[in-house]
């Protein structure tokens, strides 16, 4: 990586205030570290300015995917809530409808866009409420079974999606 001495000047400044606003012993001497390298030019060590960066990109079609999910979940979450209201539930119980996230060893994108989306953006509350695990985490592998319930749902009508009926609900979350 290549930075111009205007780069590392403006790098610089902000590790700076930066170590100025930390309040924990280790930022302070990671910042200092990293002004070090900068200031020295010590080139090898610019790429650890870049710890905190993803090594992978989520795609915009792979963010609609963690998306798609989340709102399925919303219709199930919505339909067993208004059949629920209206005492028609008799086979489901929440521990059933919670959404079990993504696996954090082959899907970590996935889980680290739905904590951001759900946590961070404080969207889909619904869904944190019935959470089977606060950090989303499934421990295994969802998106075969994911895509399958994405397909099904597909061919209920979208303003029927929020209103399923307990059977509807069960055979999505049995495939």
């Amino acid at each position: 990586m290549e930075l111009s001495k205007k780069d590392r000047l403006i790098l610089v400044n902000q590790y700076r205030i930066l170590q100025k606003l930390s309040k924990e012993g280790y930022e302070v001497a990671d910042y200092e570290s990293k002004i070090t390298a900068l200031l020295n030019g010590y080139t090898l060590h610019y790429e650890d300015l870049f710890d905190e960066f993803s090594e992978n990109e989520l795609s915009v079609e792979e963010s609609r995917y963690v998306l798609d999910v989340l709102e399925l979940y919303r219709a199930i979450i919505f339909s067993y809530t208004r059949l629920c209201g209206e005492n028609l539930v008799t086979k489901l119980t929440d521990k059933d409808i919670a959404f079990p996230g993504f696996d954090g060893n082959e899907e970590s994108e996935y889980l680290s866009y739905a904590r951001y989306f759900i946590e961070d953006l404080g969207r889909y509350d619904e869904i944190k409420q019935y959470a089977a695990d606060w950090d989303f985490n499934s421990h295994m592998n969802t998106t075969h079974r994911y895509k399958s319930m994405l397909s099904m749902i597909a061919n209920i009508e979208p303003r029927y999606r929020y209103c399923m009926s307990e059977e509807q609900i069960i055979k999505l979350l049995q495939l």
